[in-house]
């Protein structure tokens, strides 16, 4: 298996159009939240699903940003996204922050499916 870590964009979005996996990339991010005390709702049968969970996730780091830095940190780090990508993503313009921080944590969460997959193999 390719290291998770290194996966381009590409590869990423050709993951998310396999239903299984953004559901179970979905249930992992609903997880993760849920341990900060957060809810995000997505169904994974609606026709352009990974566009719908992106937004929503969007909107939730909007809402952090604004109101609660510290839910957003909490999440971060709850996922375990690395600090310096983290950093990064924090210090760009609002919009492109949201943008930024919403792909790398779906593509950390498809990291943390991918790998359990790989060794329920």
């Amino acid at each position: 298996m390719k290291n998770t870590s290194k996966l381009s964009n590409d590869e990423v979005k050709a993951h998310f159009d396999d239903r299984e996996i953004l559901e179970k990339t979905a249930r992992q991010l609903v997880k993760d939240l849920a341990l900060i005390g957060e809810e995000i709702d997505f169904d994974a049968s609606q026709t352009n699903a990974y566009i719908s969970l992106y937004n929503k996730l969007k909107q939730l780091i909007i809402q952090f940003v604004e109101t609660d830095i510290q839910s957003l940190m909490n999440l971060l780090y709850r996922i375990d996204l690395g600090e310096k990508a983290a950093k990064s993503a924090l210090l760009k313009e609002p919009g492109d922050k949201t943008d930024l921080l919403a792909q790398l944590i779906l593509k950390r969460e498809l990291q943390k499916v991918l790998l359990k997959k790989e060794f329920d193999k």
